[in-house]
């Protein structure tokens, strides 16, 4: 019978094997719309976000384990 195969063990200093896949979307005008909007949310609460970590990190107060700004160590 057909069971299921067991992962092997990742060895350590290993990374697990990565795929990749590459497509394209063609969006019409109203899904096009939707896609710019909710982008530029996104865009807009990281950024949110990423400013009030920065300015936490930079009155040394505990950081909450949020979104790391590139420039912290």
């Amino acid at each position: 019978m057909g069971g299921r195969r067991r992962k092997k063990a990742i060895p350590d200093g290993y990374a697990p094997e990565m795929k990749a896949y590459r497509f394209r979307a063609y969006p019409n005008a109203s899904q096009l719309t939707l896609f710019r909007k909710t982008f530029g949310c996104t865009r807009k609460v990281y950024n949110l976000i990423l400013g009030d970590n920065a300015e936490k990190h930079g009155k040394d107060e505990e950081w909450d384990g949020g979104i790391r700004p590139a420039y912290a160590g």
